[in-house]
């Protein structure tokens, strides 16, 4: 079976120019000492969290099929498993950190908490102003001088300045793409957490709402109001992002990866993919296939 080809962060210690090679599951590096596995030219995903600094120069980088041009002074935020191509030709100067949930050590999953990873909807970049783009580089530089540094609690010190990054870019983050009130926002990132857990399993936004402890009205007004999609609308989405995944970059039958989604009924799985596509699933894979020629 043909996969979409998976970087795993602990291949990426076999790069020497990357500043860090003792540690698997946390790595920084500037845009001069890229790691060669993530320097190929075909679409691939990684088992990690990917923050990248753009200070200078353009990038454009598909994120699960859809283009974003990124411009000086922006930062990118990928989630493990999503399918990226990257054209960094035009980066003059960039910074990218990459972990695993499992280096901050947090007795919960923080990260999904966070309005920056895992979201269907949302924009996966930030603008920085002249001042955060000090502030950032500030705590990026502390993480590049401990590692050197060699001191004791050199980990502690650069989990710290992770985690404030990323609590500073998830702020500023739902200052300006979040329109609602917090509780509002809060449910809807719960509602986003819970669908990339189950997506597979529930699809009916009933059984959300009951985890959620509310009515589907309730849940499905938030939705809209925030994303301007229902819930059906956000479960469906995730669904056919990944059955479009499979269908390009796999080479399962369509019967397996029917299977794969909990959809018993053939004839049922290709109609509703029809019904939002417009293309079969064959059709679909077909029309692809000749693009990528």
């Amino acid at each position: 079976m043909k996969n979409i080809n998976l970087n795993k962060i602990s291949k990426l210690k076999q790069n020497l120019d990357t500043f860090f090679v003792d540690n698997t599951n946390f790595y920084v590096f500037d845009s001069s000492h890229v790691p060669k596995q993530l320097q190929q030219q075909n679409p691939f995903r990684n088992d990690f969290y990917s923050l990248i600094f753009v200070l200078k120069g353009e990038m454009n980088i598909t994120i699960d099929f859809k283009n974003h041009s990124i411009e000086s002074q922006h930062v990118v935020f990928i989630s493990p498993n999503q399918v990226i191509d990257v054209d960094d030709h035009n980066v003059e100067l960039a910074f990218g950190i990459i972990f695993k949930k499992e280096f901050l050590l947090l007795p919960t999953d923080w990260l999904k908490t966070l309005p920056l990873f895992h979201r269907v909807h949302s924009t996966p970049s930030l603008k920085l102003s002249d001042k955060d783009q000090i502030l950032f580089r500030s705590y990026i530089n502390q993480i590049i001088s401990e590692y050197k540094a060699k001191n004791e609690y050199k980990y502690d010190i650069i989990k710290a300045n992770l985690m404030l990054i990323l609590a500073y870019l998830s702020r500023s983050y739902a200052q300006l793409k979040l329109k609602n009130n917090s509780n509002s926002n809060k449910v809807l990132l719960d509602f986003e957490t819970l669908i990339e857990q189950h997506y597979r399993s529930i699809k009916l936004v009933k059984e959300y709402a009951d985890m959620l402890h509310m009515t589907p009205q309730n849940l499905n007004r938030i939705c809209k109001n925030i994303t301007g999609l229902s819930a059906s609308e956000l479960i469906n989405k995730k669904i056919l992002l990944e059955v479009k995944r499979y269908l390009i970059y796999t080479d399962n039958r369509i019967e397996e990866i029917a299977f794969i989604f909990n959809f018993y009924d053939n004839s049922y799985f290709t109609k509703y993919f029809k019904k939002a596509t417009g293309l079969t699933p064959k059709e679909y894979r077909r029309e692809k296939a000749k693009m990528n020629k």
